[in-house]
């Protein structure tokens, strides 16, 4: 009977359990996290089917008047010159109100629009990705507020 042989594999089987019970918290652990993902996602596309909704509603023809969806469409497109900000019309914003920190990651926003109840904004940055926030949260009094909005919103892209 060789005592030597039996002992180093005594230290391979409790080696072996060791490595299965860190392997079985991860797993666990990682089980946790696919199942808080899988409930924002949810969350996610429940909002995307909202917006969507939103969006069809406006593109429907009025009953009645015989306006085809191409003439909707048509109505809703606006050159909007008067609603943006350009130099020289007398109106600059004097201080920040709320910056949103990273809110395209590394990448710099390029432009943004506020809905017209100011409770959504939606930015497009050089990532090339669209990031709907919520900008009544953004605006709440604290300091992690404009964080909190950051880490809500949803990227499109």
């Amino acid at each position: 009977m060789d005592l030597l042989a039996d002992i180093g594999q005594e230290d391979q089987l409790t080696s072996a359990r060791e490595e299965n019970r860190v392997l079985l918290a991860k797993v666990k652990e990682l089980t946790v996290r696919v199942h808080e993902l899988n409930a924002e996602n949810a969350k996610l596309l429940a909002e995307v089917e909202m917006y969507r909704a939103d969006f069809a509603s406006m593109n429907k023809p009025s009953s009645g008047t015989g306006e085809n969806v191409e003439e909707s469409k048509e109505s809703l497109v606006d050159d909007g010159a008067e609603d943006f900000v350009t130099a020289g019309n007398g109106t600059y914003a004097s201080d920040p109100v709320v910056t949103l920190p990273k809110v395209h990651g590394i990448s710099n926003p390029l432009c943004c629009v506020l809905h017209p109840n100011d409770t959504l904004m939606a930015t497009g940055g050089a990532d090339g990705n669209l990031v709907l926030c919520q900008w009544g949260i953004a605006l709440a009094p604290g300091d992690e507020s404009s964080q909190k909005a950051v880490n809500d919103s949803i990227k499109v892209g």
